[in-house]
């Protein structure tokens, strides 16, 4: 099967008007599913899954995340993933929906955030199910009141988000699990914007005014990866999702990512990754499906 033009990216539904704009959305995951189709895409908001009961796997940036009974996940931003329904068994499910400008009113929602993503998927188990679940519950009865009260939903969603970071640092370290300060949260997010046009982490140092070598060492203590480390994962992992979902020749995808040279492309993306563009495509060839 040829590769999709574009990665789909799905949006938070907008309003008429701003005042009735929906920044956060509670609904079972099997209706949620019945309007968006269970193809690879991203999106632009974070999204968050709590499984009660069921069984399967969700593809996050191609690493696999098995689910279960009593399994959170949480999806940031431009991943792109896949919840693998032909395999799973999703019985009683939630999807929370919300953006950073509905979460974050100040520097520790930030790090509450950075704490969870790279994406977190942790086994509440039957005591942290307890907690969870009932935190939900009034978020849900909350959700369904006629004249929603959105800053009581945000401070109910904090809890749930404080909970799973509870249950994260119990499962102990891994990646994605350590608290982030604020300036090296505030550098991973300009990445987000900036990585195509800039390769090295001079402009974002002078962004953030900072050195280049004091933003390499809160990269360091933070994330145990230097600044250029974090900036080249960034790119070999946009160009991951490109050569397994996007229909342009390795040549053009070199060049949207802003390698004026194909051949150092090929280069970069086999030390990142260990395998040849071309290489790495061919193991997606249906492109549909991750």
């Amino acid at each position: 099967m040829p590769h999709s033009a574009i990665i789909p990216r799905h949006v938070l539904p907008a309003a008429a008007t701003p005042a009735h704009a929906q920044p956060f959305r509670l609904v079972p995951l099997a209706s949620y599913l019945r309007h968006n189709a269970d193809l690879v895409h991203r999106h632009d908001f974070y999204e968050l899954l709590w499984i009660t009961r069921g069984a399967g796997t969700h593809a996050i940036d191609f690493a696999p995340y098995p689910l279960q009974d009593h399994t959170l996940v949480l999806i940031a931003p431009g991943q792109v993933h896949h919840l693998q329904r032909n395999a799973a068994r999703l019985d009683e499910a939630l999807v929370l929906i919300f953006n950073e400008e509905f979460f974050v009113r100040d520097a520790s929602d930030r790090e509450l955030l950075a704490a969870l993503t790279p994406p977190a998927a942790v086994l509440a188990g039957p005591v942290g199910e307890a907690g969870i679940g009932a935190v939900l519950a009034l978020l849900a009865d909350q959700y369904a009141h006629p004249v929603r009260d959105y800053e009581l939903l945000r401070t109910v969603l904090k809890l749930v988000l404080l909970l799973a970071r509870q249950l994260v640092r119990a499962g102990g370290p891994g990646p994605g699990r350590s608290l982030v300060s604020e300036r090296v949260h505030a550098f991973r997010v300009l990445v987000e914007t900036e990585y195509v046009r800039w390769h090295r982490v001079a402009p974002y140092a002078a962004r953030l005014a900072l050195s280049a070598k004091r933003l390499d060492q809160l990269c360091r203590a933070a994330l145990g990866k230097s600044a250029q480390r974090l900036v080249h994962e960034r790119l070999a992992l946009e160009a991951q999702r490109r050569l397994a979902f996007e229909a342009g020749s390795v040549k053009e995808i070199a060049f949207g990512l802003g390698f004026e040279d194909p051949s150092y492309f090929s280069r970069f993306f086999r030390a990142l990754t260990g395998t040849t563009p071309k290489d790495f495509r061919r193991q997606f060839p249906d492109s549909t499906r991750m």
